[in-house]
């Protein structure tokens, strides 16, 4: 399994256009899978879980209204420009993410979340340009979220 960000484009060999069934013919299929409905009048939501523990890695595939919207991938390993991210701190990923920013020309201003709690400092960054979300526990990355950057036109998400 591969484990390089292409920031917009892929994860490893996972685009992130990939349906399950491309997901199933590029990696197998998974040690689990979990389904969770939200169903109301209005909306029927469905994700999927695909857990892949021998690589570290989870695929969640999104529906809304029974149409497919995308995936995100969550992993253990992570590289991004050659650098493995989970042996960097803090200030080194934002670093490197903003170079990224500034070669493709876009702003950046990452959405950031902060919980202060005594001697544990957890924080999350949205680079949503990007497709990347970080959770980072006193300047130690813990986890990592990858999806296609997009945005949302009422109920339909919209891919750059």
């Amino acid at each position: 399994m591969e484990y390089n960000f292409i920031p917009c484009k892929n994860f490893g060999k996972i685009s992130f256009a990939d349906t399950e069934n491309d997901i199933l013919n590029k990696i197998g299929k998974p040690k689990y899978i979990n389904t969770e409905i939200y169903e109301d009048e209005d909306n029927y939501d469905k994700t999927i879980y695909y857990e892949y523990p021998n690589f570290g890695v989870s695929i969640k595939f999104n529906y809304y209204n029974n149409e497919y919207h995308g995936l995100t991938i969550s992993s253990k390993k992570a590289f991004l420009n050659k650098k493995n991210l989970y042996k960097l701190d803090k200030n080194e990923i934002i670093t490197d993410v903003e170079q990224i920013y500034k070669q493709m020309k876009l702003p950046f201003n990452p959405e950031i979340e902060t919980h202060d709690m005594v001697e544990y400092k957890e924080s999350k960054y949205d680079f949503d340009e990007i497709g990347v979300s970080m959770w980072f526990s006193n300047n130690t990355l813990n986890d990592i979220y990858f999806t296609a950057p997009g945005y949302e036109i009422g109920n339909v998400i919209t891919y750059r």
